[in-house]
Formats: structure tokens, sequence, C-alpha cells
């Protein structure tokens, strides 16, 4: 995996001197690296709204020249989360309400600016079902930027508790979320080019131990403008019990369509040729079929 990390750096490095195309990232920060995982079967029956988390060694962020912009969408009034939540004992950067959703950024347009706006998006846990039809594909489309929930109040109606908020903000900025598709192949974000190559190695195996899906046949690696450098093939891709046994009763194999379809030849030709000449006229077939199979055998020795 080391020397892989080390492959891609070097062709990441090479493209961006060759191209004006800019990562999601500040020019300083580094590109993204994401670890590209393919399956024998879907991950999952439908697209998994609420990411898994996965611990690594070393954050995503950790290598950031300066703290990353964090945005929360939270219940209203919005006001009261911005009081306790911006006032500096929080890394997050921007409150933003349900009712500020539903007018200032309801336009594709205004999605799509916030969400080039900020490295890291919250969601506060109560409102999290409410949120996929108010930011659209912009959030939740192929290349899925899914608010993480976060607790912020100990019940609906106590107060928000910023130090508590504040623990579990600095959790997840060492995390990375695992979104299971309806796909057969998924990306996870385990570091970027400013992480070394062993920072890289380990992360991988972190969310490598938390994925835990048996039916893998390829890893590899990739950013955001780079083809995949594969890392690790199966063996086997399929077995018998992934064929499984046929069900269809009405299913017959060549050899005893064949031998079906002779038979019922022969019960035709018995009613209107004799019986000894249908055998004198299988026993020249048969040694016809030997002539041919002999000769096929010679032509290719």
């Amino acid at each position: 995996m080391s020397s892989a990390s080390s492959a891609l750096k070097k062709y990441i490095s090479k493209t961006d001197n060759e191209t004006a195309e800019k990562s999601q990232l500040f020019e300083d920060d580094g590109e993204f690296i994401y670890l590209v995982v393919t399956s024998k079967h879907y991950f999952s029956e439908f697209k998994n709204l609420k990411p898994q988390m996965a611990t690594l060694k070393s954050g995503l962020y950790s290598k950031r020249s300066e703290p990353p912009a964090i945005c929360i969408f939270t219940r209203d009034p919005q006001r009261e989360y911005k009081d306790a939540l911006l006032n500096g004992q929080t890394p997050i950067t921007r409150c933003i309400g349900v009712s500020k959703l539903k007018g200032k950024f309801k336009p594709f347009e205004a999605r799509r600016a916030l969400r080039t706006d900020f490295d890291l998006f919250l969601a506060e846990k109560d409102i999290a079902n409410m949120l996929p039809p108010l930011l659209g594909k912009s959030f939740y489309g192929k290349k899925a930027y899914v608010p993480i929930n976060v607790k912020v109040r100990h019940s609906k109606n106590s107060e928000i508790n910023s130090e508590a908020v504040n623990h579990r903000v600095t959790k997840i900025l060492n995390q990375t979320p695992i979104i299971y598709p309806a796909s057969r192949t998924m990306l996870v974000r385990v570091g970027t080019t400013k992480h070394s190559d062993k920072e890289i190695s380990a992360n991988v195996k972190a969310v490598m131990d938390v994925i835990k899906f048996d039916k893998i046949i390829e890893i590899g690696i990739r950013s955001n403008n780079s083809p995949t450098l594969p890392v690790y093939y199966a063996d086997k891709i399929y077995s018998e019990s992934d064929i499984g046994e046929h069900t269809d009763d009405e299913f017959e194999t060549e050899g005893v369509k064949r031998k079906r379809e002779e038979s019922r030849l022969d019960e035709l030709l018995a009613e209107v040729v004799d019986e000894e000449e249908i055998v004198a006229y299988n026993r020249e077939q048969k040694q016809r079929r030997k002539r041919v199979k002999t000769a096929s055998e010679n032509e290719t020795e």
C-alpha cells in the first residue's frame, strides 16, 4: 500500500503541473486520496443516508494549514445555535437553520455554492430525516456530501451543550464517513497528498477493519482526477455458491436435449421403417461420427 500511495502522489504531482484544474481543497493543502472498494454484489439495496464512521490513525484535516470550515444544519431558531456554537468553544464556523434551507438555499445554484464553501457538513440529529429533500442532489447525488449526524442537546427541550458538541466534532474530525452505495463500487476518503505513505496505509487498514465485507474482489486508491491504482485482487472472483442451483424444471442441457430428439426420431422412424434398417442406420451414423472425430484429431496434430 505504501508503494501504491507513493506512485499515486507522483502521478498527481505530475498532472498538477500540466493542468489548471484545482482540487476541492486549497492548493497548499493537497488533494484527497480515496480508497476504492469493488465487491461482487451491491453493498446496499438502497443508498445509505447515515454514514458509518471509521476512526483514522491520521485525520483527514490534520495536515491542513488552516482549520477546516465546518457547517452545521440545525432546527430553528437559528440564532440560538449561533450564539451557543459560534462563540469559539467549538470548531464549527456556520449554523444554518431549517427555515433558511427552505428559503435562501432553496435554489439549486445556492445549494451547490454552499457545498463548495465548506469542508465538512454536520446535522443536528433530530432533523437528519428532513435534509434529503431540502439539500437534494447537491449533497445526496453521485458524489455524496451527506451531513454527519451530531447530538447537540441532551433532550429536545434542554439547553445546547457546546462543550459536548466540541467533544463530538473533534472526534468526527479524526474519522472518515463510509457510505454504502446501491452499487458495486464504494469510495472512502483515507487521506490527502500531504499525508505520508505510512499514514495512508494505516488509514486504509482502519477503514477496511470497519467495512468487513466478505465479497470484495478489488481494492485500489485514487484522487479526484486520477485513474484508480489497484493494490489488491481476489484470487477467485466467483464460486459455485454464487451461481447457485438451476431452478427451472424445464431446463435441459444440450446433451440431454440431443438424446431426447434422437429418441423421438427413432420412434417416428419405427412407424414407417423396419427395426433392422433403423439399427443399421444408427450403426452407420456412429461410425461416421467416429471417422470425423479421428480426422479432426489428426489435423490438430
